[in-house]
């Protein structure tokens, strides 16, 4: 990789939002590790420049190519392994890949170690539903990359893509434990800095959707039913124009299920059928088996 390539557009785009070394560094390295970087005077791992990539709103290899060693080959194999078997909820597959990363050195410290901490903290959520430790590890897993983390600045942070993801994580537990309007302002804020900030099209929606998903989720629970089919409605829309599809039918779910209680039930089951089959289109079988369960035990629909 051309290093020199990447600290002249590095410094030009941080320069273009008003950073300073210091703001955009903050949390990944020093600041005096930053500006030789961006000075071409030293080199840094591909996981590092995805971060600062991020932290800009954009793709790294967007504009590089990556040459990895066999150890990082397989330390991002892994990562994305346990990221495909938590979309398809394999717990069995998450826990032996899991076990597999903690024997990783990789996975010991830096933005590996914040991965290791996430996907700790999602086998709590899954296979023992305790959120109160989840919550701890994520905690930890978030101050790895912005050191004074705390809720009331999400909208301000400059965040990556696995930031945006803990802090979703962190809602969500927030929420289980019972603090729903914390919940509920953690993704508000989360909303505003991802639409304020984030510039590459595909990750903004990405980013976006999974927050707007989870804030229909909690709106639901506290029977905000308006907010929560807006919330709904602006995620289908996101995932049609940019082909983001992987929480579709949980999506298509969430609005079924806020109509139901708005008493818009004209084309209930008709939505409810399209949940479930383009779950299973998709390769979420137990996504779709949940939608089966919930048409006939919530809206006594059969969707067979």
């Amino acid at each position: 990789m051309g290093y020199h390539s990447v600290a002249q557009t590095l410094k030009l785009f941080r320069e273009q939002q008003g950073l300073s070394q210091e703001e955009f560094a903050d949390g990944i390295m020093s600041v005096r590790h930053y500006a030789r970087l961006e000075n071409g005077e030293t080199s840094v791992s591909k996981s590092t420049i995805d971060l600062l990539f991020n932290r800009l709103g954009m793709v790294a290899k967007r504009f590089f190519p990556y040459h990895l060693s066999n150890e990082e080959l397989n330390v991002y194999m892994l990562r994305d392994e346990f990221d495909d078997c938590l979309a398809v909820e394999d717990d069995e597959r998450m826990a032996a890949i899991f076990a597999e990363m903690e024997k990783q050195k990789m996975f010991k410290k830096g933005l590996h170690k914040q991965f290791l901490l996430k996907a700790k903290a999602a086998l709590y959520n899954k296979r023992d539903n305790d959120y109160a430790a989840a919550k701890t590890v994520l905690q930890d897993a978030i101050k790895i990359t912005i050191p004074m983390f705390e809720y009331s600045f999400v909208d301000k942070y400059l965040l990556g893509s696995e930031d945006i993801e803990i802090i979703v994580m962190l809602a969500k537990a927030e929420e289980q434990e019972g603090d729903t309007d914390i919940a509920v302002i953690i993704l508000e804020k989360l909303a505003v800095n991802i639409n304020a900030r984030l510039i590459d099209k595909h990750e903004k929606a990405r980013s976006l959707i999974l927050v707007l998903y989870n804030l229909s989720n909690i709106l639901g629970k506290l029977e905000r039913f308006e907010e929560a089919l807006k919330a709904c409605t602006e995620a289908l829309e996101f995932s049609e124009r940019v082909r983001v599809y992987g929480l579709i039918p949980q999506l298509i779910f969430n609005k079924a299920y806020c109509l139901f209680y708005l008493n818009r039930r004209d084309n209930l089951q008709e939505m409810l059928q399209l949940a479930y089959y383009t779950g299973l289109s998709h390769g979420q079988k137990n996504t779709a088996e949940k939608i089966e369960k919930l048409a006939l035990s919530l809206f006594d629909i059969s969707i067979k």
